[in-house]
């Protein structure tokens, strides 16, 4: 079971994928609000990034902050027994969240109404919402192995997938009617729902039930009109849409006539470019700014706008575990995500440009 919950965090990280509460559009924890002008992604013209640590409970060790809206941000750390439990961070203070019959469960996202969407680490992990200290689960589909939300919007719209009988099926859920759900199918044979923004449109990836037979297709939709590939990639390549904002998608494909190393992309509208050679991207907002990272050997987390590259600066040099990773960058540019101590803890971390 332990294995099947680090996949799920890595699959989270890296593809999702699956937060913001409050009314805010600049960063009070963490760090300073950041003033916009002209400069790349709406980012003050030469800022320099800083690092800055969110804080813990006590004794709790192996943090990390998913997403949120640059007032709060949410994820999971490990309490004192070994258990991992949901976070909040909100104007400096970090609070556990309760779970479904006090269930080990991580955060995924959050909307600017204060609805959490996480999901519990039973062996059929299941998704809720926590709303002012109540806890809402979600339906999920007969005989469903795993089903987990991934992304929340402001107006309560809730995208995810459930593994039904084999088979990923793309799942959307409302909070007007938590206990009903509608599923989407899947697709070409595995439906993955990664994404949504504030006007509806959802994001994913497909790909054929026998992993072997087809490349994975990124898609973008609607509920109501559909889900469709995205263009300006190579079809005969993977492709996969992990977020999306305002008219921005991020995920990887191949861009005909770029070098072949190339797998982050980002498309605005219809139009698909080519991030910098091994980039990966994790996050992206309305203004265009893409969080990620830089595999060279070292886990560097790097962000990207308007063909300026900038690389964060990590909390220590401790290489076993890695260094730094991003999950999510706000409209106001801060990045959000962990990095590594000297002494090897995962810690829950931002950073700002200023």
């Amino acid at each position: 079971m332990r294995s099947t919950l680090r996949h799920l965090r890595i699959r989270i990280r890296v593809a999702v994928a699956a937060l913001s509460v409050g009314l805010i559009v600049a960063s009070t924890v963490g760090g300073s609000a950041v003033a916009f002008n002209a400069g790349p992604g709406g980012l003050p013209a030469g800022c320099t990034w800083t690092i800055h640590e969110l804080p813990m409970p006590p004794g709790w060790i192996d943090g990390f902050a998913r997403r949120g809206d640059g007032s709060s941000f949410v994820g999971y750390g490990t309490d004192p027994g070994g258990a991992v439990r949901s976070l909040l961070w909100r104007q400096g203070a970090v609070t556990e969240l309760a779970s479904p019959g006090g269930a080990e469960a991580e955060a995924l996202d959050v909307n600017r109404r204060g609805a959490v969407l996480a999901f519990t680490h039973f062996q059929r992990p299941r998704p809720f919402v926590w709303i002012n200290g109540r806890v809402v689960p979600l339906a999920v589909p007969a005989g469903a192995t795993s089903t987990i939300g991934y992304a929340i919007n402001d107006a309560g719209i809730i995208v995810g997938s459930a593994v039904v009988a084999g088979a990923t099926h793309g799942i959307v859920w409302s909070l007007r009617s938590p206990q009903r759900y509608r599923d989407l199918g899947v697709a070409d044979g595995s439906l993955d729902l990664n994404d949504l923004t504030e006007t509806g449109v959802i994001v994913g990836s497909s790909q054929t039930s026998d992993p072997f037979t087809g490349p994975i297709r990124a898609l973008r939709g609607t509920v109501a009109e559909g889900l469709s590939s995205l263009p300006g990639v190579d079809p005969a390549q993977d492709s996969h849409a992990a977020r999306a904002a305002g008219r921005y998608v991020i995920g990887i494909g191949q861009v005909p006539g770029a070098a072949a190393d190339r797998s982050g992309v980002l498309w605005k509208g219809d139009v698909a470019t080519a991030l910098p050679p091994a980039m990966g991207a994790l996050a992206v907002n309305s203004k265009g700014l893409v969080a990620g990272y830089i595999s060279d050997g070292r886990s560097r987390v790097t962000t990207w706008a308007a063909g300026t590259t900038w690389t964060l600066p990590d909390l220590s040099d401790f290489a076993p575990l890695g260094n730094s990773a991003a999950n999510d960058v706000m409209e106001d540019g801060t990045v959000i995500g962990g990095s590594t101590t000297a002494d090897g803890r995962s810690v829950p971390v931002t950073w700002t440009c200023g």
